[in-house]
C-alpha cells in the first residue's frame, strides 16, 4: 500500500490524485508556439494594411490606437506574469507584436460593419500631381487633404474633372470607402 500511495497526494476533496512532478509552464520557447504567434501577427498586419486603406482615419489617430493597444497588452502581461512566468521583455514582445496588431485589426474590422446606409460625395478635381504610385489629386476646398489613401489614384484620364466617393459611416464613426468613381 505504501508503494501505491507514495506517488499520490490527497486533494481537498479527499480523493487521491497523481502529484504533478513538473509545474505546468506556458512554454514560450517552443517552435510551434513561436510559429503560431508569427502567423497570427502576419494575419493581423495583413488585415490592418487592407482595412486602413479604405478607412478614413488619420495616421496619428491610428498610431495612438496602436500605442494604447500595446500598453493594454503590456498591462495584461504584467498582471499575468506570475501565472505564466513572464518577464518585462515578454510583456513588451506580446504587447507590441500580438495584442496591438490583433486589437487594431479587430477595431478596423468592426468599424467596417457600417451602421447605416451608403451615401455619395462628389468633388471637383482642382489639380493632380504625378507620384510614384500614380497620381495624387487635390480636390476643391481641400476636401480630404489629410487622407492620402483616397487621394492617390493609379490612373487618371485627361477628361476626368470630378470624383465621386461612396462612403458608409463605420460603427466607431470612421468613414469607410465603398467605391470611388471618376467622371468627366
Amino acid at each position: 500500500m505504501s508503494n501505491k500511495l507514495s506517488n499520490t497526494k490527497q486533494s481537498r476533496t479527499k480523493f487521491n490524485t497523481k502529484e504533478l512532478s513538473k509545474v505546468s509552464v506556458f512554454d514560450l520557447d517552443s517552435d510551434a508556439h513561436q510559429f503560431m504567434l508569427a502567423i497570427v501577427f502576419l494575419i493581423a498586419v495583413f488585415i490592418i494594411y487592407f482595412k486602413i486603406q479604405v478607412t478614413l482615419m488619420q495616421p496619428l489617430r491610428a498610431s495612438q490606437f496602436l500605442l494604447f493597444f500595446g500598453l493594454v497588452g503590456f498591462g495584461l502581461t504584467f498582471i499575468l506574469r506570475k501565472r505564466f512566468y513572464l518577464t518585462a521583455q515578454d510583456g513588451l514582445f506580446y504587447g507590441t507584436f500580438l495584442t496591438a496588431p490583433i486589437l487594431m485589426a479587430f477595431l478596423l474590422s468592426l468599424n467596417g460593419l457600417c451602421a447605416n446606409t451608403e451615401y455619395e460625395e462628389t468633388y471637383r478635381i482642382v489639380s493632380n500631381e504625378s507620384v510614384a504610385n500614380g497620381y495624387e489629386l487635390k480636390l476643391e476646398n481641400d476636401a480630404y487633404a489629410g487622407f492620402w489613401q483616397i487621394l492617390t489614384v493609379k490612373s487618371l484620364k485627361r477628361g476626368h474633372s470630378t470624383i465621386t466617393f461612396t462612403f458608409c459611416d463605420g460603427l466607431f464613426g470612421y468613414k469607410e470607402i465603398r467605391h470611388i468613381e471618376m467622371c468627366d
